[in-house]
């Protein structure tokens, strides 16, 4: 696809990655700090927990329902639209989900919020893909690590000033004016692109039953995470997943505009690096699953100390992506790929042996080493996934970034709860629950092996140099 022209002056990339920055933090944040504010939010409207975490659920599930349809929309000529429309989807459900004081209208707007989220965050990859050279796509994912990272340490900060200045409503209103700095930035930079020049859409069908699958898988997943569903639900549930699964592979047979090119898995490389950051997001996920619990019951820190480790981690992630990001762009990616799953492997291990008989300086250096194995391979790994890419299929393959994140996660969560279930002890509940998160992190060992074996096989693709412009 050529719709798009790469951006070669500096000040244009500068633009266009600020543009890269607020679309992500903009999500990011908006998902930490509800995250943070769920117990708020269920005390003041009287509902138990599980429950209320349907509003984050009914975000997420929109959200990667619809994120490869968007991204097709989005890398088609459709970049500039979607992102003002998504950020203005995004922030009138957001006002809304404030004042409607009614958990099932707040879930539907939720809902509507994550379709804002799916456009906008959709246009991402195809900005970094289409609009920055390709010895500066590194660059591009680097900054999604470093804006996200910096999202999760304002979240709780702002979830905090929110709730008990005026209350959790307030949480709802600090994306208006990121929105708007991006919509002025986007309004700039995108270009409009003429309705003749625009690629043509996919295949209605085949886009319905793909959507519709992944909405009813994801949803399927988090009803069995949440556990507030009874069985006869989660296997009805499961029965309608089947069946859209089955129409999707029937209408991918009987079309010649699919949604997802899935020829691209016959290409190794492309596969492996897939596998690789699907992997990487199943120990990470699986990890932070437990870790709450782990921190607090296992070793007793309190609050403030729980969270102090937490934003170690993140500050080593965020200084770690915008060194590799550069890095990545001169060298290319699977030195850091690889270097990212050893150091995986080092803190699952840690993790498998650590106990409050060595202290808390152990603690410490498994969120350093945690931090830098995420920082550098969220960056090598989804740059490794489009330059592996097939030509053309760039914009697709960072959709499939996402679709292999997700994926990973719950891999990973279920993956380390029967890890935990089958090695927990019989003792006090704080050792018990040691016992069990040594034994899910071992899994998370095993894996990582895995991981690494995939990524050294893969070979190192140099980015072309391109000439810039003053």
């Amino acid at each position: 696809m050529g719709v798009y022209e790469a951006i070669h002056d500096r000040k244009g990339q500068m633009a266009l990655l600020m543009m890269i920055f607020l679309a992500t933090f903009l999500d990011s944040l908006d998902v930490r700090i509800v995250s943070v504010s769920l117990v708020d939010i269920s005390t003041a409207m009287g509902i138990n927990e599980v429950d209320c975490s349907w509003i984050v659920n009914s975000y997420t599930i929109a959200m990667v329902g619809l994120f490869i349809l968007f991204v097709k929309m989005a890398d088609g000529g459709r970049l500039r639209e979607q992102i003002l429309t998504g950020m203005t989807l995004f922030v009138v459900s957001s006002v809304l989900t404030a004042i409607v004081h009614s958990l099932p209208l707040m879930i539907i707007f939720r809902f509507i919020q994550g379709v804002g989220a799916a456009m906008m965050g959709s246009s991402i990859p195809v900005m970094i893909v289409r609009m920055l050279p390709k010895n500066r796509r590194a660059t591009g994912f680097a900054m999604l690590s470093v804006s996200a990272g910096i999202a999760i340490l304002m979240g709780p900060f702002l979830s905090t000033i929110a709730t008990s200045a005026v209350g959790w409503e307030l949480i709802m209103f600090f994306c208006i004016p990121f929105a708007v700095a991006g919509m002025f930035l986007c309004s700039k930079i995108i270009p409009r692109i003429p309705g003749e020049d625009r690629e043509g859409i996919p295949d209605r069908r085949t886009t319905v039953f793909t959507c519709a699958f992944m909405i009813s898988t994801l949803f399927l997943a988090e009803t069995v995470i949440a556990g507030n569903f009874g069985i006869i639900v989660i296997m009805a549930m499961a029965a309608i997943s089947l069946t859209l699964m089955f129409l999707t592979w029937w209408s991918y047979k009987h079309t010649d505009r699919p949604l997802m090119d899935f020829s691209m898995f016959g290409n190794r490389n492309y596969s492996f690096s897939c596998l690789v950051y699907m992997i990487s997001a199943a120990v990470q996920m699986g990890t932070e699953y437990l870790l709450s619990f782990y921190l607090t019951l296992s070793w007793g820190l309190d609050d403030v100390t729980y969270l102090s480790m937490l934003s170690i981690s993140t500050v080593v992630m965020i200084v770690s992506s915008a060194v590799a990001g550069p890095w990545c762009d001169r060298h290319g990616c699977r030195t850091l790929s690889v270097i990212s799953m050893v150091l995986m492997i080092v803190f699952a291990s840690l993790y498998a042996i650590a106990d409050p008989s060595m202290g808390i300086g152990i603690i410490v250096a498994i969120m350093v080493v945690a931090g830098v194995s995420s920082g550098i391979g969220c960056t090598a790994m989804t740059t490794a996934i489009v330059n592996n890419s097939n030509d053309g299929n760039e914009g697709e393959a960072g959709a499939t970034q996402t679709v292999m994140y997700y994926l990973g996660s719950i891999i990973g969560v279920i993956l380390y709860v029967i890890g935990y279930t089958f090695g927990e002890g019989s003792g006090e509940a704080a050792e018990a629950f040691l016992s069990g998160f040594q034994t899910a992190s071992m899994i998370g060992i095993v894996i990582s092996l895995i991981g690494t074996v995939l990524t050294a096989v893969v070979p190192n693709i140099k980015p072309k140099d391109e000439p810039e412009k003053s």
